[in-house]
């Protein structure tokens, strides 16, 4: 991306975090001052007094700047680098996202032609990162999408979910109208595995969580939880869900262990099958016993009290033969 240039004549830049300056190749807002600074915006006051503030720089003395909302830096030979939109810069799960920045490493793979990247939700918390994508030709493969971001970005950088669309929506003026990218429908991703429809009640009880939790309309019971756009606090929260609605006792190790539906619902079958066979043992602990008659013939004891005292006094009962005799033994016995 080319870099916007030096500033020009009686116009300073100023790159500002939190209230002050900061030194060059470090990141904050571009603000603009001096004599070409505009009044500000028509007939929008609040907007006006947003925007248009006065600032107070390191030498104490106060000037009226213009807050562009854009992330930049300065570098080493004085020209500034535009980095993005402030309002691009969110929160999620405790880390600081420029989605820009995913948006970049996406139009990097050579299977989409262009893309856009929200984030949704009310507090960082519950944000997730949306990543709608314009494909070049049929292939809509998600999962390669995934593994190449997986590649290269964090995995709190990575969408919770892939949204593939024909064309980037625009307003009238030409802008990416994000507004309406809200509307489309959240529908179960292009995955790696055939779509198979759950079945028994606990497969059905399973899906019902992670879609409302996926906020996606379908799961498959071999669909992988984590490439549907689950993440550790997802997981966690499906664990939570499960207990509470169907009282299913899951470790969340097990999530990550067996992230399908059917995966989940073997785990809770073998759990119960463990539960009844230590219970049948315990049953069995507290009711009839069974005495099973053993028969058995020892060398030089007629009896296992006359056997154990041949043990213990360290005899030697064993009768070896000649082969002779063992010859002859085994003729007359035919």
């Amino acid at each position: 991306m080319p870099t916007i240039g030096i500033p020009i004549d009686n116009v300073p830049i100023y790159i500002i975090n939190e209230g002050k300056e900061v030194p060059n190749g470090e990141t904050g807002e571009l603000c603009i001052g001096g004599i070409a600074l505009a009044e500000g915006y028509m007939n929008q006051d609040k907007l006006t007094a947003e925007k248009f503030v006065q600032w107070k720089n390191d030498n104490g003395d106060t000037e009226r700047i213009y807050k562009t909302g854009d992330l930049a830096k300065v570098l080493p030979d004085g020209n500034i680098d535009f980095l993005g939109r402030i309002d691009d810069q969110v929160k999620i799960r405790g880390y600081r996202v420029e989605l820009g920045e995913i948006e970049t490493t996406l139009l990097q793979n050579n299977k989409i032609s262009n893309c856009v990247v929200i984030a949704q939700g009310e507090n960082s918390g519950e944000k997730r990162i949306v990543a709608y994508l314009v494909g070049k030709g049929d292939e809509k493969d998600t999962d390669a999408i995934r593994s190449f971001l997986l590649g290269v970005l964090p995995e709190y950088m990575i969408p919770s979910a892939f949204v593939w669309i024909d064309e980037i929506p625009k307003t009238a003026s030409g802008k990416i109208n994000k507004k309406a990218l809200f509307t489309v429908k959240f529908k179960r991703p292009e995955l790696n595995v055939l779509f198979q429809k759950p079945r028994t009640q606990t497969e059905k009880n399973i899906a019902s969580v992670w879609s409302e939790l996926l906020q996606i309309d379908q799961v498959g019971v071999d669909d992988n939880f984590f490439e549907l756009g689950g993440n550790s606090v997802l997981a966690q929260k499906t664990i939570i869900s499960l207990k509470q609605k169907f009282q299913y006792n899951i470790p969340i190790t097990k999530l990550y262990q067996y992230p399908t539906i059917s995966g989940l619902q073997e785990t809770l079958e073998q759990k119960a099958i463990t539960k009844r066979s230590v219970k049948s043992r315990k049953s069995a602990a507290t009711g009839d016993i069974a005495i099973i008659g053993m028969a058995g013939r020892f060398p030089g004891a007629d009896t296992i009290e006359a056997y154990w005292d041949v043990l213990k006094e360290g005899r030697e009962t064993i009768s070896f033969f000649k082969k002779k005799r063992l010859i002859n033994q085994f003729l007359n016995l035919k």
